[in-house]
């Protein structure tokens, strides 16, 4: 009875039984911090990609087709007059989208674009961006249209690693962020003016 009264009091392996239950833990804890911080810079990098691909859209042709090149101007407008006067001088052409790269898309223009935003972020794929043009009432009756410009990236795929294992392959991890930039446009010609 001593003799196992002696081994219980022992301490012997303690410290290894304590440097494996903390190191799993903290091996976790760092796998997580190097999880999260790829994610961080992966969504940081759609972010960028996003504004390069706007600041592309500004200064290129327009993606989508049926953009107006200039301001129409109301039957009761005058030329030269400010889209923002009262009673409005232009006609709103709205909103024109362009997804993909697909219908109502200038392609030469969008694979410029898409070029752009892989630069940054290479996983990207045309199905990943829209690019739409919005009529904010900026320029005049009869002169150049000068839309706000959004270059939107949403469903690119992002591998997780050790982190994708726990929480499972397909779910809000499997995606980066979506993000958005918007511009004013300036251009909207490849050639310049």
């Amino acid at each position: 009875m001593k003799s196992i009264l002696s081994a219980m009091k022992r301490e012997d392996g303690a410290a290894t039984v304590e440097f494996v239950a903390v190191s799993f833990a903290l091996l976790m804890l760092i796998f997580f911090v190097v999880e999260l911080t790829l994610l961080f810079f992966f969504s940081l990098s759609a972010q960028k990609a996003a504004q390069m691909g706007v600041r592309l859209a500004i200064v290129s042709d327009p993606v989508v087709v049926g953009l107006p090149a200039t301001n129409t101007r109301t039957g009761s407008g005058v030329f030269g007059a400010s889209c923002h006067d009262s009673p409005s001088p232009c006609v709103s052409f709205g909103t024109l989208t362009c997804v993909g790269g697909g219908a109502g898309c200038d392609v030469d223009a969008f694979n410029r674009v898409l070029t752009g935003v892989k630069r940054f972020l290479g996983d990207a794929q045309a199905e990943d961006i829209e690019v739409s043009y919005s009529y904010v009432g900026l320029g005049f009756a009869g002169g150049p249209v000068v839309p706000s410009v959004t270059v939107t990236i949403s469903g690119v795929d992002y591998q997780t690693g050790i982190l994708g294992a726990i929480v499972g392959t397909r779910g809000s991890l499997s995606f980066l962020p979506a993000v958005s930039a918007t511009l004013t446009g300036e251009d909207l010609n490849q050639g310049g003016a």
